[in-house]
């Protein structure tokens, strides 16, 4: 009986020790495993704003980054100029201004004017008289009364006359003139110079009292509704791209902002200096806020693709090493998160791509400036 007691004690003696050293173990493997996790606590949560979130489809660009400007096409700007000499009169308008197509933009006071106006009564009235003569003279040489010779006489002189009638009347109407107003003696005292277009002043070059010259540019007005851009891209590129796909553009200063256009046309030489080519591309977004001649940096979109990707927060960069957070457990309101290794991609405004670590959740997709990394 002894003997058997002796044993059972022993016995017992072995198990709580197995048992204890079991608990042991296992209250190490969760002490080791909480030191891997990062605790924040509920109030640390809310205050840096934490979110949990999931990876996502999202789609990403892959662009054609070149440099431009915004341009006005041929039809889309005019500088104006005037083909009579005189002093200015009168301005109508300023730089900043709209105008439309027809209004008078200034006057000029000027003595050429006034004489091309006088001479084409003069030519107008001779053209007259030298028809009428015309007509008297052929009758009376059907009649055998005139001779060929006196016929032909006046006939050189009233065609003559009829040429120079119709050359001014042409040079009067090119000036924008009302020939039938002037040949009623209701002559122009001022010479009007008017917007050959619809479009907003961008340049003046005068002053009430300038003696303006011929061919000496005045204003030049712009067609906001015609903006473009120019863009240069380089010879290696071009071929990514093909008309229609959509560009991002930004103007220097305020990159922030981003436009859209589309690519329309080619040029078919390569600048020997720049190692570029120049295209043309419409902008779709209103222009009105835009300046011909801004510099601008743009990106063409030449292919879209979607991927596995997380919000641009949710990732952290140490050195060359990029990490995430992973909500593991929460408990007695703490939280606590694991820190795992990520290989990355493309990036976008707001998205990096993952790689190949398609099966990670619950990341905290914001607020995680203040995590260790290290």
């Amino acid at each position: 009986m002894n003997n058997n007691y002796l044993h059972n004690i022993i016995y017992l003696i072995v198990i709580i020790t197995l048992v204890g050293c079991s608990n042991s173990a296992e209250t190490n493997n969760d002490a080791n495993l909480d030191e891997d996790l990062i605790q924040i606590t509920e109030d640390q949560y809310k205050s840096s704003k934490m979110e949990i979130g999931e990876l996502s489809l999202q789609e990403f660009e892959e662009t054609v980054t070149c440099n431009g400007y915004i341009s006005a096409p041929t039809e889309g700007i005019a500088n104006i100029s005037t083909a009579i000499t005189g002093m200015v009169n009168d301005i109508n308008f300023s730089i900043g201004d709209y105008v439309t197509k027809g209004q008078t933009l200034c006057t000029l006071s000027s003595f050429e004017f006034i004489e091309l106006q006088q001479e084409y009564i003069e030519s107008c009235v001779l053209q007259k008289t030298l028809e009428a003569d015309y007509n008297r003279s052929n009758t009376l040489f059907e009649e055998n009364i005139g001779t060929q010779k006196e016929l032909n006489s006046i006939k050189s002189d009233f065609k003559v006359m009829q040429a120079k009638y119709q050359s001014l009347k042409l040079r009067l109407e090119l000036l924008g003139m009302d020939t039938k107003k002037i040949e009623t003696n209701d002559l122009y005292k001022m010479f009007p110079i008017k917007a050959p277009i619809s479009g907003y002043i961008t340049s003046k070059n005068l002053v009430m009292g300038d003696y303006i010259a011929k061919d000496e540019t005045l204003f030049e007005i712009v067609d906001m509704n015609s903006l473009q851009l120019q863009i240069f891209v380089f010879d290696e590129d071009i071929s990514s791209l093909k008309s229609g796909q959509k560009i991002k553009f930004s103007t220097i200063g305020n990159s922030e902002v981003k436009y859209n256009a589309t690519l329309k046309t080619f040029g078919k030489s390569i600048d020997k200096d720049s190692k570029t080519i120049i295209c043309i591309a419409k902008i779709d977004d209103d222009k009105s806020s835009f300046v011909k001649g801004s510099y601008i940096e743009a990106k063409v979109i030449v292919q879209q693709t979607k991927t596995i990707a997380l919000p641009s927060d949710a990732v952290q960069k140490s050195e060359n090493e990029y990490y995430v957070f992973k909500l593991e457990k929460t408990e007695n309101k703490i939280y606590y998160l694991k820190k795992y290794q990520v290989n990355v991609g493309r990036t976008s405004e707001s998205y990096i791509e993952i790689l190949g670590d398609s099966k990670l959740t619950n990341i905290v997709t914001k607020g995680v400036y203040n995590l260790p990394v290290d």
